[in-house]
């Protein structure tokens, strides 16, 4: 048998295990047979399926004398009489792996011989054979393969949870009730009364879609609107919005940059960023994270005359640090560079009344570039390029992201003008947001803790290991607050961590429900 899913099918150790080891498939014919070969990742039996290959089964695995699993598992292949399954990590699999290595032990099993016969045939078979059962290899036959890591993994990794409510202080899951601590709604202007209003008047409007794409049909007297405001409220000369803050990064780089450009590249920027940077022709240099030091040393590398680009995030989504603008402007100017500023997780948090990290250094005016995004702290969708009139126009002309997509709908326009409104008529929200952040950071530290000390929404909880990253994050929903797991590929596994967002609108009592929460689970998981 091949390691059924195995995506490292020559290093696996697999035995025929003891005479009479039964696994029983539980549908609902309840098909059973006697397991042939084993490995820790799979397993082969000698009864062919109903089940299409790729379909999910539960199992049970008796060994005799031993004792029984009850595994999930996923079918890999069929052929001659027998199956193959994949032992997706789940119920029973981490004792399930414990028992493995005990028979590997008590079957002396001899590696070098296993890998030697797996280079060259698996295990006898011939070429013909091998094609009848894996199957001509192309993309689809690549991605299936593929697929069956992730299905291990599944049980741990916390990916597209299901909400069955707005992303409140508090979100209605399957399993009921939780307090919200993994959303970006910073302000909680999703369900602020004036924010809704505003948005359900311009649905009553204009429809519940732009139509068409900005440059034919797709632009709406509100669409200019919001691009006088949120120009005026970033202190630029004008603004072009997109879809998404994603769009207005890439448009910036493939619509401005040419082969002869440099883009400094601080190397905890946002995907989209360094996205990109990738797409367009410029040779691209990373500095390291917030070291004006390094991104000096590199810039001194190239001539004064090299047109060149600093792009930072202003604040860093993952550890909640801000950039050092500051220092970074009167760098660019030293070295005849524009400064581009990512502000998605600045609006409405650094900064007098929300206004970003410019505003945060009072060097509003300052920046060559800003992109505004509009789903985080504004609670609605899209983003902005934001610079002086020629920048805009010039990109209005030339970014194919904004030529060939369709318009962010009006209703949106009208979310965010009305979410800039709330946040110039109650500066008191912003303040609320960090009172909050303290109070949860500050109880943290003292259970015991490793958080990271920023002066934005984001309180980082290092965990270190991947595995009790994701437990305790399972462990937290069952517990009844959301929170988000941090790993590959947004951080290292090394550094994987728990990613908190509190809101403005949390109350104390939420909050000191979600500590008391922390605890029991750092408790039970030994992180404190």
């Amino acid at each position: 048998m091949s390691d059924a899913g195995s995506l490292d099918r020559r290093k696996s150790i697999r035995f025929a295990p003891p005479v009479g080891t039964l696994l029983t498939i539980l549908t609902p014919e309840n098909e059973f047979g006697l397991v042939t070969t084993i490995s820790k990742q799979g397993l082969g039996f000698s009864c062919v399926l109903n089940e299409v290959v790729g379909a999910y089964v539960k199992m049970k695995l008796d060994f005799p004398n031993f004792k029984q699993f009850e595994l999930e598992g996923r079918v890999a292949w069929k052929s001659n009489g027998n199956t193959g399954l994949a032992i997706m990590d789940r119920k029973d699999a981490a004792d399930f792996q414990l028992t493995f290595d005990q028979l590997e032990k008590q079957y002396s099993v001899d590696r070098r011989a296993v890998e030697n016969k797996n280079a060259t045939g698996d295990e006898g078979r011939t070429e013909g054979q091998s094609k009848d059962r894996r199957g001509v290899v192309n993309i689809f036959s690549r991605t299936f393969a593929q697929n069956f890591g992730l299905d291990r993994w599944g049980s741990y990794y916390a990916y597209e949870r299901v909400t069955e409510s707005s992303t409140g202080n508090e979100v209605v899951l399957n399993t009921g009730r939780a307090v919200m601590l993994g959303s970006n709604n910073y302000l909680g202007l999703t369900n602020h009364p004036k924010v809704k209003e505003a948005t359900i008047k311009a649905i009553e409007r204009y429809g519940t879609g732009s139509g068409g794409a900005r440059v034919l049909s797709g632009t709406t007297d509100i669409h200019r609107k919001l691009e006088e405001k949120i120009a005026q409220f970033k202190g630029v000369e004008a603004a072009l919005v997109f879809s998404t803050g994603y769009l207005a990064n890439v448009a910036v780089f493939t619509s401005l940059l040419k082969s002869e450009d440099i883009v400094f590249n601080d190397q905890l920027n946002h995907a989209s960023i360094i996205d990109g940077s990738r797409m367009s022709p410029a040779t691209i240099r990373f500095y390291k994270h917030s070291d004006v030091l390094s991104l000096e040393k590199k810039m001194s590398q190239y001539p004064y005359d090299r047109p060149k680009m600093i792009v930072t995030d202003g604040v860093f989504s993952m550890d909640g640090d801000i950039a050092p603008l500051d220092r970074i402007v009167p760098l660019a100017k030293k070295h005849n560079a524009l400064v581009m500023v990512d502000d998605a997780h600045a609006i409405g948090v650094i900064g007098p009344n929300g206004r970003g990290t410019a505003a945060h250094f009072g060097m509003t005016g300052k920046v060559d570039i800003i992109i505004a995004t509009f789903s985080k702290a504004l609670g609605a969708m899209g983003g902005a390029v934001c610079g002086s009139k020629s920048l805009i126009k010039f990109i209005n002309h030339h970014s194919r992201q904004f030529i060939f997509s369709t318009a962010i709908v009006p209703s949106a326009c009208a979310t965010v003008l009305a979410a800039l409104e709330v946040l110039e008529e109650d500066p008191g929200i912003v303040l609320r947001l960090h009172s909050n952040k303290q109070y949860l950071a500050k109880g943290l530290r003292e259970m015991g803790f490793n958080v990271i000390d920023a002066p934005t929404a984001i309180v980082p909880v290092f965990i270190g290991d991947e595995r009790k990253t994701y437990a305790m994050t399972h462990l937290l929903g069952e517990l009844g607050v959301f929170v988000n797991a941090v790993s590959r590929p947004s951080v290292p596994r090394e550094l994987s961590r728990i990613r908190i967002t509190p809101m403005a609108t949390h109350t104390q009592a939420q909050l000191s429900f979600a500590l008391d929460a922390f605890h029991k689970a750092g408790k039970k998981l030994s992180i404190i």
